[in-house]
């Protein structure tokens, strides 16, 4: 998920970007951040006392895109109108 990082950094430095919505579609993916997120208290200090500052395991431009459904989200790209991005 490291490469989530760069991109997320990228759209928070660049305001006129806000409006395009960044999407992982890898469950893989999904489940790791899950993972991640639920043992951040097992990692080392400099990684726990980052998390009070900025949680690098939760992404404030990117989401998890859900197969199969009809929205922005939904795979299928619903009503979304403009550009989006796509991690596989």
């Amino acid at each position: 998920m490291q490469l989530g990082v760069v991109p997320d950094e990228y759209w928070q430095n660049h305001p006129e970007l806000h409006d395009i919505p960044i999407y992982y579609a890898s469950s893989l993916a999904r489940k790791c951040m899950a993972v991640y997120q639920t043992y951040i208290n097992a990692m080392n200090d400099k990684i726990r006392k980052a998390i009070n500052i900025n949680n690098p395991f939760v992404f404030k431009h990117i989401s998890n895109l859900k197969v199969g459904g009809g929205g922005p989200a939904g795979g299928g790209g619903g009503s979304q109108q403009g550009g989006q991005v796509v991690c596989v």
